[in-house]
């Protein structure tokens, strides 16, 4: 009994907003009702100061909705929009291709003057709930997007399921959900211990400062920081690369060569600092921190230190040369991973770039030596000393290490 009472108050429901929507969309406008009492006292009152008593919609088929129409009843009028985004992920920071893959949130917000009513002339309904394709929405872009469509607006991918909730003032609030993909100009001169800036630039594609108004929205973090990006951690999930130290936001008015007028956009810079890894004592996990020394740079310090070994091994082990070719290679390894990871830098070279260089060149020298040292080992006093040996050694060294009272007896 209780389902044949409730359905039809649901029915009705359904049928009062149906009847709402057919007004904004069809042309339906009030009107001062053509009767002797209301136009005599309310000839000269502007629509919205009658009350409802006086007051009928009147369908005027010019007025119907039109989506492609900047929602304003004055021309001259700007839309003004006011715009923020919620970071969700950061999903990738490609370093060899420079771009930025990630999922955000935005809240747009701007007036359609052609979607107001009054709510006491249609059953008290306060708010309606739009698909996003059926009204006008502001163009924005970003402007560093690198996907195969660039001309594709905020949320033109496919997502049909976003609607926008409207008011009875005309207040129109669009939340769509987008994966973004940036361009992002990095700086590998500190790698792994770098920090980088990725910008987010958005801004109307077609439409002139005097035609759309931008303005940006920022929140307080949980420290009461400003932050110009909103970072819900209830929805936010951490990257397990990098940290975000903070971000800015900045509205700027822009002239182009190509176009004539003033356009606006919001840039938003986020700043990243790259998280470093170290081994730990329990189980072989690794645990995320702050360390002094990366889990990247740790082998190749190791390896540059094991040529010291090199001078350690006796002679008649006949390894010395072999263990320096070993580190070289891995060094080599470890220089072609390195490479392979980082973008190409015409200007600068990375310091751990520097660090393997000379490391390799270091390595050589010591090979070098080495090579040399078991020559003069193996030959097991078969020749004489060279004049040019004979003369350091003895006439130099001996010499320096006679008047310090230290004598070194050599018998060729």
């Amino acid at each position: 009994m209780r389902f044949f009472l409730i359905l039809p108050l649901f029915a009705f429901s359904y049928y009062e907003e149906n009847v709402l929507i057919e007004r904004l969309f069809s042309g339906y406008k009030l009107d001062i009702k053509n009767t002797a009492n209301c136009q005599r006292k309310y000839r000269n009152y502007e629509v919205e100061d009658v009350p409802d008593s006086c007051v009928e919609y009147v369908k005027d088929e010019i007025a119907a909705y039109n989506k492609f129409s900047r929602p304003v009843f004055n021309i001259k009028n700007a839309v003004n929009v006011t715009m923020s985004v919620t970071l969700l992920q950061l999903v990738e920071l490609n370093e060899r291709k420079q771009f930025l893959t990630s999922s955000v949130m935005f809240n747009i917000r701007w007036k359609d003057e052609y979607l107001a009513w009054r709510p006491s002339l249609n059953s008290n309904i306060t708010s309606l709930v739009i698909p996003s394709g059926k009204i006008w929405k502001p163009d924005i872009l970003l402007y560093q997007s690198i996907k195969e469509q660039f001309d594709q607006k905020v949320n033109q991918e496919g997502f049909d399921f976003d609607n926008i909730v409207v008011d009875n003032f005309g207040n129109c609030s669009w939340m769509p959900p987008d994966k973004l993909k940036s361009s992002c100009s990095l700086d590998m001169e500190y790698f792994p211990y770098d920090t980088q800036v990725c910008g987010l630039k958005f801004g109307s594609w077609s439409y002139r400062k005097h035609l759309l108004r931008l303005s940006m929205e920022t929140r307080e973090n949980k420290h009461g920081e400003l932050m110009a990006i909103h970072i819900d951690q209830n929805q936010f999930i951490n990257s397990t690369a990098w940290e975000i130290l903070k971000t800015e936001g900045f509205l700027s008015d822009t002239s182009y060569d190509c176009c004539e007028g003033i356009y606006q956009d919001i840039t938003y810079k986020i700043y990243l600092k790259r998280f470093t890894y170290f081994p730990s004592m329990t189980l072989g996990k690794k645990v995320t921190s702050k360390p002094k020394i990366h889990l990247k740079v740790l082998p190749c310090v190791l390896c540059a230190l094991l040529i010291l070994c090199t001078f350690f091994l006796p002679a008649q082990s006949g390894e010395k040369i072999v263990l320096s070719i070993t580190i070289l290679l891995a060094m080599v390894f470890f220089m072609a991973q390195l490479s392979s990871k980082t973008p190409r830098m015409p200007n600068t070279l990375p310091v751990i770039g520097q660090f393997f260089v000379t490391s390799c060149c270091l390595i050589s020298i010591s090979m070098a030596f080495t090579v040399i040292s078991l020559k003069f080992y193996h030959q097991k006093g078969s020749r004489s000393m060279g004049r040019v040996f004979r003369f350091i050694f003895l006439q130099i060294v001996g010499q320096n290490q006679h008047k310090k009272g230290k004598i070194t007896k050599i018998d060729r």
